[in-house]
């Protein structure tokens, strides 16, 4: 029996969520809205351990839904919560035989004697960098289906042998729910039609998911190579563009110095401009009134019009290339860990001592610090031993027409 842990989320958009560690699949049962009050379950394949962890400890369960699980995981599509279908009885096959005919016996027996002629050990999962084999599926004739493009799994199941077991599926639902357990002799009926559910569960997903597991063997190994073939380019533009903000910033730093450098010799020269011309202007005054010459000379009110002031304008960067924006990204640097392992340590005791969290309560985790840092939003001292800076970058934008 597999162990499906579940788990319920305080979230207004998700109601649980089951992980079989063993499959390593999750389904995860979304709370239904005004229009459509029915919850509704989607299943994902290829889920780590670390995944599911960080899912169900996320600050945000709905982000962390949106972002994590459905862009990076194979979705199987609407499936019934992992956690309902774990049996928590034991029934052999040789339990309460000839009890009952189920309808379904030459169905499953169809699929199960097809499902034991193919190689298993070919269901083995490929190691990594492996190519997984192709592999026949099961009740159908693949010489009479439609050719898959090239860049996906070359097994599928046709659209009509879907409906095929989606009817199946309805079927047996209709013949469960139609039993009623009344006394011992239905008590048995019922048991028998669950071992019976059971099988047909079992023959069903023995031809649909070795489909399932080749498809998502196709899209790991594509997804591996997109990112074997993106990852180095995004990274050397997230280099360069690091390296091209450090460059204009320190250059606008220089050229404010320089403006403002400039500007003070400006002014300076204005100055010495007016008190040049205020000196003109009382000699003036004073050669046409030579009595009192000597008075004007000395009369402080006499002052000429101010000069105005020309700075030199300073221009050593070219415009910024058309598409091309700046982003700002305030981190948390560690100057002094001492310092700051004291902090916490200090904030600890006291939450200990009054029961009361206070700032120094804090992880000294890159990624809390980060969080802090960007709660901020300045530059200056963060917590003891830990500074705030700006981790500029250059990235592309939309280019106006």
């Amino acid at each position: 029996m597999l162990s499906v842990e579940v788990y319920k989320f305080a979230s207004e958009l998700i109601d649980r969520a089951d992980y079989d560690p063993q499959a390593g699949q999750l389904s995860v049962t979304l709370h239904g809205s005004k229009k459509d009050p029915e919850k509704r379950t989607y299943g994902y394949a290829g889920v780590q351990y670390k995944t599911w962890y960080d899912f169900k400890h996320a600050s945000s369960a709905g982000r962390f839904y949106n972002t994590v699980v459905r862009k990076n995981h194979l979705s199987l599509g609407e499936i019934p919560p992992l956690g309902d279908s774990i049996d928590e009885t034991y029934i052999t096959s040789d339990d309460f035989k000839g009890l009952i005919v189920s309808p379904f016996d030459d169905v499953i027996a169809t699929i199960e004697a097809e499902f034991k002629k193919q190689d298993m050990s070919e269901w083995d999962v490929p190691e990594e960098g492996e190519v997984a084999p192709e592999r026949p599926v099961v009740g159908v004739a693949l010489a009479k289906a439609e050719p898959m493009p090239q860049t996906t799994s070359a097994m599928f199941i046709p659209a009509e042998r879907i409906e095929q077991l989606c009817d199946l599926a309805l079927s047996y639902i209709n013949s469960a729910d139609g039993l009623l357990i009344l006394d011992s002799d239905t008590l048995v009926a019922a048991e028998e039609e669950f071992k019976k559910g059971k099988d047909l569960y079992s023959a069903i997903a023995g031809e649909i998911q070795p489909v399932t597991r080749s498809h998502y063997e196709t899209w790991k190994a594509y997804k591996d190579d997109e990112n074997r073939i993106l990852n180095p380019i995004d990274e050397a533009t997230a280099r360069l563009g690091k390296a091209i903000y450090r460059f204009r910033a320190e250059a606008e730093r220089l050229a404010a110095i320089e403006r403002q450098q400039n500007l003070e010799a400006a002014r300076f020269a204005a100055k010495a401009e007016q008190e040049r011309q205020t000196e003109a202007l009382r000699a003036q005054l004073a050669s046409e009134d030579p009595e009192r010459a000597a008075e004007i000379m000395a009369d402080t009110g006499i002052v000429a019009m101010p000069v105005p002031v020309f700075a030199d304008h300073v221009d050593i960067l070219p415009p910024k290339t058309g598409g091309i924006g700046v982003k700002k990204k305030f981190v948390a640097v560690v100057d002094d860990i001492e310092s700051l392992i004291l902090d916490i340590a200090e904030g600890i005791q006291v939450k200990a001592t009054t029961g009361y969290p206070t700032s120094a309560c804090v992880a000294p985790v890159k990624s809390v610090l980060d969080a802090a840092a960007k709660a901020k939003g300045s530059e200056g001292d963060l917590y003891p031993g830990v500074r705030v800076e700006i981790e500029g970058s250059i990235v592309k934008t939309r280019e106006k027409k």
